[in-house]
């Protein structure tokens, strides 16, 4: 009788694909770890550079205005001269983003900003949990 003998196969073994997709999915879940922080940073930056065009419409306000704050935030969209609206604040993960504001000196953590025309800083991100880097959203 004959013996059958094996051809060169060629290929690779289940132990070699396991890997293959194991490594791979290691350095998808990197990507998407770092993907959703990047979100979160950009989110926040928005936010911060949001804080300071409103600021920086508020002065300009006061400036035209004898020194004299606006009543409400809704003042510097009412012509469209300092502002076309008023943008929202987005402190993720803690809110969604929202473009209220509490007329209050301090924060109630339901998003949105806070304005207090009477104050040395009058506006402030309605959050009291920190961002990113560990700073408290109302200390901006």
């Amino acid at each position: 009788m004959r013996k059958r003998t094996k051809m060169n196969e060629t290929g690779f073994t289940l132990i070699e694909l396991m890997t293959a997709v194991a490594i791979i999915g290691i350095l998808v879940a990197i990507v998407v770890l770092n993907f959703g922080d990047s979100v979160r940073r950009s989110n926040e930056k928005a936010t911060i550079g949001d804080l300071r065009s409103i600021r920086g419409a508020l002065s300009i306000y006061a400036s035209d205005n004898n020194g004299k704050n606006a009543d409400a935030l809704t003042d510097l969209t009412s012509n469209g001269k300092y502002l076309r609206k008023i943008p929202p604040a987005f402190p993720m993960p803690h809110h969604p983003s929202n473009a209220a504001v509490l007329a209050a000196s301090a924060a109630d953590d339901a998003g949105g900003w806070i304005y207090d025309n009477s104050g040395s800083n009058p506006l402030m991100v309605n959050c009291t949990h920190t961002d990113s880097k560990g700073s408290i959203w109302t200390s901006f």
